[in-house]
This record gives C-alpha cells, sequence and structure tokens, in this order.
C-alpha cells in the first residue's frame, strides 16, 4: 500500500489572516499614514512566547567600524583569480600575477617598482579609443612604460601574455565592503538558506585584511503586535546604522518569507500576514534605514512566492516601493509555490558576476547567470526591477526558459496527455519556419493533439551562451 507522511513544507507560500501593524511610534513611506520617528537604539535580541516578536541576530564577520584605510587594489589576480606575486595596474584597481606576463621577470625588481603598468584590461580599452581616430594603428601590449601618460614604453619589444581568459576580459575581484543581510521569517530555516549559501560561497575571496569587508547579518523575525515592529525597527536601523558611514559598499538584502496565496502579501508572523504590501515595507525595511541602503550599490532579493507578483494589486505596490526605496535592483519569482533552494545556483552566479567580478548589467552577462541556473529556469520565472536613472518610474523584464520541446514559448508540455491520461507518451515536433510545437499522443485509440504557436507578445531569446561542454573517453 502507498505509504503517507507529513513533513515540513519547503515552498514560501501559504494562506493566513492579515493584520496592519506599526501603527504607533515610527517612520514610515511618505505614502503611508504618518507616524513619529523614533532614535535607533541598541537593543538585546529577544526571543519571546508566541504572540510578541522574535528577533534573532547572527552576524559573521566584519567589523560595525570600517578600518582606518579601504584597500585601493584589488586582492586577486582579475585574470586567473589566484593570489601570489602580482602587478598593481596604475590606471585601475585590477592586479596580475607576474608569472602571467613572461617579459617581467626579466627586469629588476626595483626597477619595475619604478615603472608605470598597464593591465591588459585598461590596454584594451585604450587601444579601441585610439583606433576610433586611427583604425590603422599598431598597438602591441608593452605593458610597462617609464613615463606617467605611458607614451614610452620600458620594452623594446611587445609584452607576452602568457595565460588564458578564466574569466571575462574585463572582470575584476572586488574585496571593498559587501554587506549580505538576510531578513527571514521564523518558521524558514537559516541553515542552507539561498543568503547563508552566498556568504560561506564568498568568503574564499575575503582573506586576511579584506575578511573584515565580507559582513553577514541573519535577522529572524516573527511580529504579531506593534510593539514587535517597533522592537524590529529599532534592530533593524541599529545593525544597518553603520552603512551610513562607510563608502561604496555593496548589499545584498534577502527578504525570506510567505507571501498570501490570493493576496500576494509578505509574511510579518508565521501565521500573519501584512495587510498590504506597502504595509510590511513600512515594518520590515522602515524608513529610516532607506537611505543608508540608498546610498550603496543595494539589491533587493524577494524569495517569496509568485503571487507577490501575480496579483494586480501586490505588483503595483511592489513596483511603487521598488522606485522609493530607490534600490539598484529588485528581484522576485513568478512561481506560485516558490521554492528558494532552486535559486541557490543562480544567486551564487549572480553575485560573482555582477558584486564581485563588477560586470555590467546587461542581457549577455544576465543570460550567462540564467543559463548557469537550469533549475531555475524549470521551476519560476525571474522578475527583474530597476528604478529609472534620469526619469521617475521603474523598468521592469521578465526572464523565462524556454525549448520548442519541453516548454515551448514558456509554456509546460504537461506529464500526461488530458484525454487518456497515459504518462509520456507524447510526440513533439517542432517546425522552426513558423516556430510552432506540436504535441500528439501515441496510446493507442488516443486522438489527443496540441499546437504550441508564438504568443502574440513579443518576446526576444537572449544571447546564447559561448562554448558547450564536451565529453571525451580517455583510458586509464
Amino acid at each position: 500500500m502507498a505509504r503517507t507522511r507529513q513533513n515540513a513544507k519547503r515552498s514560501t507560500g501559504a494562506i493566513a489572516p492579515s493584520k496592519t501593524l506599526g501603527t504607533h511610534n515610527r517612520a514610515v513611506s511618505p505614502s503611508a499614514h504618518v507616524h513619529s520617528n523614533a532614535v535607533a537604539q541598541s537593543i538585546k535580541a529577544t526571543r519571546k512566547k508566541r504572540g510578541s516578536q522574535t528577533i534573532r541576530i547572527c552576524k559573521k564577520g566584519g567589523q560595525p567600524s570600517p578600518p582606518s584605510e579601504m584597500p585601493k587594489k584589488d586582492k586577486f589576480c582579475y585574470l586567473c583569480q589566484n593570489g601570489g606575486h602580482s602587478l598593481a595596474c596604475n590606471i585601475c584597481p585590477r592586479v596580475l600575477c607576474i608569472d602571467h606576463l613572461r617579459n617581467a621577470r626579466t627586469i629588476p625588481k626595483r626597477t619595475l617598482e619604478s615603472l608605470t603598468f598597464v593591465c591588459p584590461s585598461c590596454h584594451i580599452h585604450r587601444a579601441r579609443q585610439r583606433r576610433k581616430s586611427d583604425r590603422l594603428v599598431k598597438l602591441p601590449y608593452t605593458a610597462f612604460y617609464v613615463d606617467d601618460e605611458t607614451t614610452k614604453p620600458f620594452l623594446p619589444q611587445p609584452v607576452q601574455l602568457h595565460v588564458p581568459y578564466q574569466v571575462a576580459q574585463h572582470a575584476r575581484v572586488k574585496t571593498n565592503w559587501l554587506w549580505i543581510v538576510h531578513l527571514r521569517l521564523s518558521t524558514l530555516r537559516g541553515p542552507g538558506s539561498v543568503a547563508s549559501m552566498v556568504h560561506q560561497g564568498l568568503r574564499a575571496y575575503f582573506v586576511d585584511d579584506e575578511e573584515a569587508y565580507l559582513v553577514y547579518h541573519e535577522i529572524e523575525f516573527d511580529l504579531n503586535t506593534d510593539a514587535d515592529a517597533e522592537q524590529h525597527r529599532k534592530q533593524i536601523a541599529r545593525i544597518l546604522r553603520p552603512l551610513a558611514d562607510i563608502p561604496d559598499a555593496r548589499v545584498m538584502l534577502f527578504v525570506y518569507t510567505h507571501s498570501h496565496d490570493t493576496t500576494g502579501v509578505p509574511f510579518f508572523g508565521a501565521e500573519l500576514a501584512a495587510h498590504d504590501v506597502q504595509n510590511w515595507f513600512d515594518v520590515l525595511i522602515p524608513e529610516e534605514v532607506r537611505p543608508w541602503l540608498r546610498k550603496h550599490d543595494t539589491t533587493l532579493c524577494m524569495l517569496c512566492c509568485g503571487a507577490v507578483v501575480a496579483s494586480e494589486t501586490a505588483y503595483t505596490q511592489l513596483k511603487s516601493h521598488c522606485e522609493h526605496l530607490r534600490v539598484t535592483r529588485l528581484l522576485a519569482f513568478q512561481a506560485p509555490a516558490f521554492q528558494a533552494a532552486l535559486a541557490a545556483h543562480f544567486f551564487v552566479g549572480y553575485t560573482l558576476r555582477f558584486v564581485i567580478e563588477g560586470a555590467s548589467f546587461n542581457e549577455v552577462q544576465f543570460g550567462n547567470v540564467l543559463a548557469q541556473s537550469h533549475n531555475l529556469g524549470r521551476h519560476s520565472r525571474v522578475i527583474v526591477m530597476t528604478p529609472r536613472r534620469d526619469t521617475a518610474g521603474i523598468s521592469v523584464a521578465e526572464y523565462f526558459w524556454t525549448s520548442p520541446t519541453i516548454r515551448p514559448h514558456g509554456v509546460d508540455i504537461p506529464p500526461q496527455c488530458p484525454e487518456c491520461y497515459a504518462l509520456s507518451t507524447f510526440k513533439i515536433t517542432y517546425d522552426s519556419r513558423n516556430r510552432t510545437t506540436t504535441t500528439r499522443c501515441l496510446e493507442p485509440g488516443c486522438t489527443y493533439t496540441c499546437k504550441y504557436e508564438p504568443p502574440q507578445e513579443s518576446y526576444k531569446l537572449l544571447p546564447t551562451v559561448e562554448g558547450s561542454w564536451a565529453m571525451r573517453t580517455r583510458d586509464l
């Protein structure tokens, strides 16, 4: 007989009563009711029984006050991401292993320190600028110059670069301030969460003196009363206050909570949803901490179920608050029963590409990150909200995985025939001229067919990732 068992759900959707919190003694966004501000004070993390708040703070790495001087150069070689004896570029913060330049070892150390060094990335940029005015100019890589204007090469012959590109040719290994802040509902597991995995994956880049620049805060919440909301406001203000004083930080703000299956409103507590999205933001990310987030390159990651973008009201309020917060980017997901674990590879890849390597956010770079996230593509669409720089409003893009024989035009082919209920009996054909996929059930006596045609709302495929993995058999 079939056995049944009950265990905890990992998805982030549920049904719960809603309530407005934070109606006394706190600051809210201009679109909400105006209440008095309170000065953030240090308080002890508390844990109380049901009916009152649970806020548990977990802090890993970093110091509340910045060191005396920020590192002006990167820690690791930008081409191989390894350490060792390296050269610092005189134009940009990149460093390059000296062993990658065959000619460099012939230069005496004292002489080498007096020269101006130009890394390959800066040379490429400068060469492109020169060729705009003279397309025939020859610009071999000479690396070392005797003058600051880099017009007089030190070596009479070009320098040989002895390393393949293991990352993008203009990448970096940025190890300045990086804050990972994890707002987590108490009923969702912290160990193994997306935020903690991202933090652990980045620790290899922040070593020695730079270890202090990687800061991780986990704030576990369970809010049920106005007093709970006020205590949370004081706590998050105390934790984020150092962001007001440190320069040029990157902030990854993860929100890990349930959202109401129908309204899309995020949860305050284990069994309590906010009155609306606006109320949730006013309480969990209060107005007084928002200037500190706006000051830096902040990515807000909404790890909750897709109703928050599927519900028209919740979606509109989410866009409004994204614009008001003025964060760099907001990421959300459209799966009705979103499982954050399936987004772990996506966020590790996202953080490495855009936070550590400093890549520009565009279709090619984001497409490369999505290509590494096959499980996420099968599970959920990705919503990216970006405040416009020059004008008011929000730019919203929807990314989805598509395959002519598995998910034509982003629509899943069902695993079961809807007429005969047989499993895995479809013959799938694709007409590349009309971009149409047709499925036909092969079960004897079944006549079911279905055609998937391009939708009226057009979309474009992201640029194809260069290269493919290959395999060959080797004798051992």
